[in-house]
């Protein structure tokens, strides 16, 4: 129980963290400057060849700079969601008036109610990762390609899904 009641208190002061982050710097990685944010913006929108009025998925949107980026330089429409509440509540409450975008607190690792090809593009940036489970490395995998599938089949033939990681900084060699 003691356990249990430290993990909740972290994880309360994570995300109160986070929606601060957003506040600051445009989404929840602390370590990112805004116009870092918008560079990353660019190049993920640049390499999925996006164009106006396509739908985009975000997955793992955090306060959702990306797909408010999106919105602004090409029109889109776009869902994104995220596990954290606390993001999730500041992306929504910052999308502008009139947007096509919807952000939804959601299970990333159950996609089974996106339609099929519902997308143009879907992205995830810098958040596969929360899906790993360090104790059990065969449920990480079938989470993961449970995802990856999901993702895939809510995406129009043609489209892109792109997915990065963030490593501050390279591994180390032993």
């Amino acid at each position: 129980p003691l356990a249990r009641r430290q993990r909740e208190q972290f994880r309360s002061y994570v995300y109160q963290n986070y929606t601060q982050s957003c506040a600051m710097r445009g989404d929840n990685w602390g370590h990112l400057t805004l116009e870092e944010h918008t560079l990353m913006a660019e190049k993920v929108f640049s390499v999925v060849r996006l164009k106006p009025g396509q739908a985009v998925f975000d997955w793992g949107c955090g306060c959702g700079f990306k797909l408010r980026y999106a919105e602004e330089h090409f029109q889109t429409r776009g869902l994104g969601v995220d596990a954290v509440p606390q993001s999730i509540e500041f992306a929504d409450s910052h999308r502008p008036e009139g947007s096509r975008l919807t952000f939804c607190i959601a299970d990333g690792s159950n996609l089974t109610w996106l339609g099929d090809d519902s997308f143009d593009h879907a992205i995830t940036t810098g958040a596969l990762h929360h899906l790993y489970v360090a104790k059990d490395h065969k449920q990480s995998a079938g989470v993961l390609c449970s995802a990856w599938m999901h993702m895939f089949r809510a995406t129009r033939p043609g489209g892109f899904l792109l997915a990065n990681t963030n490593l501050p900084r390279p591994p180390r060699r032993a």
